[in-house]
């Protein structure tokens, strides 16, 4: 089971604009090489559920333009304190690394959209937060496919397969694994 949370962020700046990364250990946030571990399920178990385990990630959305650019920054992450266990089968650590690779395959999506509304020219605050919306659901319905056809990891077969069909999508959006979309604003030429 997965719970999802969206952040947004708009930002306007006639100034270069600046990412700061501010430590947060609560907090993991998707790279190709890091896999979840048991530990980073650090919140005790609500004892009235059922579910194995609980994942809460989700993307944190950031946009910010000049008079010369357009920048995003969208970061998938997963949150230590909120995520929890009962049990250490491997096969339900795999289903919860796939909520989180679910995450950044809809942040790779989201990244992709942004990014074709930058080079129209059509992104504005109020298209972002729409695209957001969209992705976010979009999000949501396919962690619930997952934990439907999987049988929440129950499942083997049905596992394995999204498992590689996951690996498959992230590959297909390999382009959009940078969290930073930079586009140039179009000038015009009169």
């Amino acid at each position: 089971m997965k719970i999802f949370v969206f952040i947004l962020a708009v930002c306007f700046s006639a100034n270069l604009y600046a990412r700061q990364e501010i430590a947060d250990s609560s907090h993991v946030y998707w790279s190709e090489g890091y896999k979840l571990t048991w530990d980073d399920f650090e919140k005790q178990p609500d004892q009235f559920l059922q579910y194995g385990a609980y994942s809460f990630t989700g993307f944190k959305a950031q946009y910010d333009f000049t008079l010369t650019y357009y920048k995003a920054t969208i970061t998938a992450f997963f949150n230590k304190e909120l995520s929890w266990r009962r049990s250490k089968i491997m096969l339900l650590l795999q289903h919860e690394q796939g909520h989180f690779n679910l995450t950044e395959l809809y942040s790779r999506i989201y990244r992709k959209r942004v990014k074709e509304e930058m080079e129209a020219g059509t992104l504005t605050v109020e298209r972002f937060t729409e695209l957001s919306e969209e992705i976010e659901q979009s999000l949501r319905e396919a962690q619930e496919e997952y934990d439907e056809a999987t049988n929440y990891s129950l499942d083997l077969r049905a596992q394995l397969r999204w498992n590689e069909l996951i690996v498959e999508r992230l590959q297909e959006y390999a382009e959009y694994s940078n969290p930073e979309v930079i586009v140039k604003k179009k000038t015009d030429s009169h």
